[in-house]
C-alpha cells in the first residue's frame, strides 16, 4: 500500500490473487449447491426413533381372521 498524497493507492492485484479468489469464490458456490464434498454448513436432521409403548401389545395381523361386512338392509 502506498501513501500518494491525501488518497492511500493500493498496488494491483497479482494474477495469481486474482485466480486464487476465483477460486475461491466458485468452491463456495459448488458447495452451497452440494456438488463439493468438504465442509458443510447446513447439517442434514437426525433421524428419529420410533419407540413402541411397551405397555400395549400389537394385535395379531393373522391372515385368516374373518372380515365382518355390516349392512344396513
Amino acid at each position: 500500500v502506498e501513501k500518494r498524497g491525501p488518497y492511500i493507492m493500493s498496488k494491483p492485484l497479482s494474477i495469481q490473487t486474482k485466480l486464487k479468489r476465483q477460486r475461491e469464490v466458485a468452491k463456495a458456490v459448488l458447495r452451497r449447491q452440494g456438488l463439493l464434498g468438504g465442509p458443510t454448513t447446513l447439517k442434514p436432521a437426525p433421524k428419529r426413533l420410533v419407540k413402541f409403548n411397551k405397555a400395549y401389545t400389537a394385535l395379531s395381523q393373522t391372515a385368516d381372521e374373518n372380515l365382518v361386512s355390516l349392512d344396513s338392509d
